[in-house]
């Protein structure tokens, strides 16, 4: 494996030294700066916006800018603490209360977070749902969490099947008029107005719920993970040293609204910070992400490898067209970082990309190449401050340097999942040896660097080395001639082998010979005796629209199954199956 070490950019922030932080690190220090210390008076909603509110020093603060396009609001710690308390009351007088359960069901809009805030602020429990959902995806999901209400619009909620809403659950639509397609249908136009500004939080303690997320269950249905008021220490802690954020920053996290990245760092761990969040309306184009990052010019810039593929794709001559020199920190998740991505964005945006990774379990940032620090080109980074992880075998023993197994993460954080909605005693499985299994195959190097290398559920024993699709992927893609590669494991009755599937370049001529040359590459890297048995040319990779690249509609394919299913079309519900944001 090549580790290629690239400088830090500055030796600034806010992390500090990032030996001494980890070192010398303690949760109370976190806790300490919350309004809830030393009692159980714990509510996301008051320490996110009303805490900052409440001071006259930081309530005239920018809170939050939506832009979409010719629109461009912005939104100050007072004006958000009013909205979301007007949004509570509306919501309480259909019927919300603690525990209730609140589906998120939006595109872009400020509507998003104030319903996110509303809830908090009740003690209900929110859902969020990315806009991109099929009808039969949209109808398991709210089938199964059971919502008191669902927010949305006319075009999203017509996805939802009729008979998908109980009868005693309310769709409350935030623009236009009722559907007609369900019982009890509300505008927000016509309940809001009025609403008094005002609404005391409603005490919580810890462990009372605050937000289910929906993710992969592997190679079952997905999985609601439960997250919990008491988390909040893990936000602010990653936010302020993984993100770099604080008093008077902007964050823009561009994640699908109901994606897991783009709800905790999209506005409350920015918010918990004391930071200001930046939320883009529309749909993407390389044109409008350039110009958002002209005009608002983020402190930090949290995105997807995907969106710098297609951003690379697009050119090297559009983002000459715009002032960028006011970006701040660019971070990514979602998947490693293709080294070739890393040096064309900074060749043409004169910025370092910091790639990061953690799961819908984890429920925060574990692992990063920090501000202010080394990158390594291909890793995740290292553990953050109040996180121990360690590469493990079966047994739950540390594996030696460089040598692969799963990685795992030792019970105690904050942030951490408290159970799985609906399966009671389901989440224990998921915890061996006293670690916390993510399901994901990884090194670690001996600078404390990790490395993944695809699910565990899909690598092989080639002469007692264990190698995953991605590893592959990462020895294919290196031959000039590919854009992109996707490598599977295809069921068989016989001794199991890789299939890959590569996108070449325009120009490129695929044949027996380029296969050829691709296979023997790949053997030479990873193994000679590589069972890469099989490639096939593609002109296309089939992918989520967060660009993540959908390995179950391959396998489908090789099967001759349907690829329509719930189980076979998404390896990404909320941003990344278990293992990744």
């Amino acid at each position: 494996m090549i580790r290629t070490r690239i400088r830090a950019e500055d030796s600034r922030s806010r992390l500090g030294s990032y030996e001494e932080a980890y070192l010398n690190f303690k949760w109370d220090t976190i806790l300490d700066e919350f309004t809830w210390r030393g009692s159980d008076r714990y509510n996301l909603a008051y320490e996110a916006i009303d805490r900052w509110a409440d001071s006259p020093e930081t309530a005239g603060k920018l809170a939050l800018i939506f832009d979409h396009g010719a629109e461009v609001n912005a939104y100050t710690f007072g004006e958000l603490r009013e909205l979301s308390c007007q949004w509570a009351n509306m919501l309480a007088d259909l019927g919300l209360m603690p525990g209730d359960r609140l589906a998120v069901f939006l595109p872009a809009r400020p509507e998003t977070h104030l319903a996110v805030l509303a809830a908090a602020r009740l003690g209900a429990v929110f859902c969020p749902l990315p806009p991109d959902l099929t009808p039969y995806e949209l109808h398991w999901l709210v089938a199964r969490m059971a919502p008191k209400v669902m927010v949305s619009t006319p075009t999203l909620a017509r996805k939802l099947p009729r008979e998908t809403l109980a009868d005693g659950t309310t769709l409350l639509l935030t623009t236009g008029k009722p559907t007609g397609r369900h019982v009890r249908e509300e505008l927000v136009s016509r309940l809001l107005p009025g609403q008094p500004k005002e609404r005391p939080p409603r005490w919580v303690g810890p462990e009372h719920p605050l937000y289910i997320i929906f993710t992969s269950g592997g190679d079952g249905p997905p999985q609601g993970v439960v997250h919990t008021h008491g988390g909040m220490a893990g936000l602010l802690m990653t936010g302020r040293y993984v993100l770099d954020l604080g008093p008077g920053s902007l964050c823009w996290t561009d994640g699908l609204p109901g994606w897991f990245s783009a709800t905790v760092y999209g506005g409350l761990a920015p918010w918990l910070c004391g930071s200001a969040v930046l939320m883009v309306g529309g749909e993407f184009s390389p044109s409008n992400w350039y110009r958002a990052l002209e005009l608002h010019q983020p402190t930090t810039w949290y995105t997807r490898p995907g969106i710098i593929e297609l951003l690379k794709q697009a050119g090297e001559d559009l983002p000459k067209r715009y002032r960028l020199d006011g970006l701040g920190h660019v971070a990514t998740v979602g998947r490693p970082l293709p080294p070739k991505d890393f040096f064309w964005f900074r060749n043409n945006l004169g910025r370092h990309i910091h790639d990061t990774w953690w799961s819908a379990e984890i429920g925060m940032i574990a692992l990063a190449n920090f501000p202010g620090q080394d990158i390594k080109l291909g890793s995740a980074g290292r553990p953050v401050p109040g996180v121990q992880a360690e590469v493990i075998d079966s047994l739950g023993r540390s594996q030696p340097l460089l040598t692969l197994g799963e990685l795992a993460f030792k019970p105690g954080w904050p942030s951490m999942f408290s159970g799985l909605w609906g399966e009671a005693g389901r989440e224990d499985s998921l915890v061996s040896h006293g670690w916390y299994l993510s399901g994901d195959l990884a090194t670690v190097d001996e600078d404390g660097y990790y490395y993944l290398s695809g699910r565990k559920d899909d690598v092989l024993r080639v002469f007692g080395r264990l190698v995953g699709p991605y590893e592959v992927e990462r020895a294919l893609a290196r031959h000039p001639a590919v854009a992109e590669c996707a490598v599977i494991q295809p069921a068989t009755d016989k001794s199991p082998w890789f299939k890959g599937f590569v996108r070449l370049h325009p120009g490129n001529k695929p044949g027996w010979e380029l296969k050829e040359v691709l296979k023997a590459l790949a053997r030479a890297e990873i193994s000679p005796y590589l069972p890469l048995n099989e490639l096939e040319f593609t002109d296309e990779l089939p992918r989520n629209a967060g660009r993540r690249l959908l390995r179950r509609v391959l396998k489908a394919k090789e099967l001759g199954l349907p690829i329509g299913t719930l189980e076979a079309l998404r390896d990404d519900w909320t941003g990344g199956p278990p293992g990744s944001a």
